[in-house]
C-alpha cells in the first residue's frame, strides 16, 4: 500500500513539473530533456492535464 501511495505521488510530481514548464512556454522537446522523459510521456502528460 506504501508503495502504490509512493508511486502515486512520484507521478503527480512529475506531471506537476511537466505542466509548470509547459505553462512557461517550454518545447515538449526541452521538457524531456530537462526532466529526462520521452518526449512521448510529455506529450501524453500535457494532453491528459487539457492543455
Amino acid at each position: 500500500m506504501a508503495e502504490t501511495s509512493r508511486s502515486k505521488l512520484v507521478k503527480e510530481a512529475r506531471c506537476a513539473r511537466v505542466l509548470e514548464r509547459w505553462r512557461a512556454g517550454r518545447s515538449t522537446h526541452e521538457i524531456a530533456e530537462t526532466l529526462n522523459l520521452a518526449e512521448r510521456e510529455v506529450c501524453r502528460i500535457i494532453e491528459e492535464a487539457g492543455l
